[in-house]
């Protein structure tokens, strides 16, 4: 089951940021209902890009993770 966790803004576009399982989200542009792809809140984060380049997932995530948008856990390394 999905939860929507919140709305970022980057480069002038709005994100929707979803829960998809425990620390594995996806971000959708809200202008035309895109999922542009998904990205990981567990270290090592992971992107995976679909309609968008890795740069600006890994900017929507940045701004996802320090607007608290998202869980993190910090684990031992």
């Amino acid at each position: 089951m999905s939860t929507v966790t919140g709305m970022v803004q980057v480069e002038g576009n709005t994100y929707r940021i979803v829960r998809v399982t425990a620390g594995k989200y996806e971000a959708v542009r809200l202008s035309d209902d895109q999922r542009v792809g998904t990205f990981s809140s567990q270290a090592p984060a992971q992107f995976a890009p679909e309609a968008c380049d890795e740069r600006l997932l890994r900017e929507i995530a940045h701004v996802a993770f320090r607007q608290a948008r998202t869980s993190w856990v910090r684990r031992p390394t």
